[in-house]
């Protein structure tokens, strides 16, 4: 691949707007839509090889997610920091 090609790719890269850590979990909150409807916005949850997507919005002082796998998941919104820049 060359220098360019992987300039653009993460260029085209979503970067999280919030995220929050416990132990070696972190979800990731992104302002982009991603596979979500509506309002609602692109979240992922990270953990080892597990990843998986969801969407959430922001709903009085805290946060929703449905994961596309089915759970859900309600947090306050304190807990989301900004992410760390690598």
């Amino acid at each position: 691949m060359t220098a360019l090609a992987v300039a653009l790719l993460l260029a085209a890269a979503p970067v999280p707007v919030a995220e929050y850590r416990e132990g070696d979990a972190r979800v990731e909150l992104y302002a982009e839509a991603g596979p979500c409807v509506g309002t609602a916005r692109w979240a992922v949850f990270l953990q080892g090889p597990v990843r998986v997507p969801g969407c959430w919005l922001l709903t009085g002082d805290s946060v929703q997610i449905a994961w596309l796998d089915g759970d859900f998941t309600k947090v306050p919104a304190r807990v989301f920091r900004k992410p760390e820049v690598l």
